[in-house]
């Protein structure tokens, strides 16, 4: 589903999952700007592309990189050990992967090696993998 075609039901319940990650991984200066898109159906879109483009605008602390050499079981069992269980909650710039609830396998499945930013989130965890252009790879762990 595109971010511009949620539903107001499809939007009231993903916007706690977006807000989620805004807490939990976003830079402080950051922060306000992606709250104020993440509480309208229409900045959805704005809120997909902005967020996922870099992952500068997430805390250091948070970001763990993983080498372009990984592979999708590395990624796998990274998010494990960090705690990582279903549901996941899909942010993506693909359509066909955005705002859906899936298995962390079918999550990795959808977006691993595509360089399309997307990030995969795991709330009991307050995990994230996060898939950037430029083959840019991270876990992203809430920092406590």
């Amino acid at each position: 589903m595109r971010p511009d075609h949620e539903t107001a039901e499809t939007f009231e319940l993903l916007r706690p999952v977006w807000e989620s990650i805004i807490s939990d991984f976003v830079s402080r200066d950051r922060k306000e700007r992606f709250l104020f898109l993440a509480g309208s159906r229409k900045r959805q879109i704005t809120l997909c592309r902005e967020l996922l483009h870099v992952a500068s605008d997430f805390e250091p602390e948070s970001i763990l990189p993983l080498p372009r050499s990984c592979t999708l079981q590395t990624v796998a069992a990274s998010l494990r050990q960090h705690g990582a269980a279903e549901p996941c909650w899909t942010m993506s710039i693909m359509p066909h992967v955005h705002g859906r609830q899936l298995s962390a396998d079918d999550a990795l499945k959808e977006v691993f090696n595509t360089s399309k930013e997307s990030l995969l989130y795991f709330p009991s965890a307050h995990v994230a993998y996060y898939e950037g252009a430029h083959d840019e790879r991270a876990v992203l762990v809430r920092k406590k």
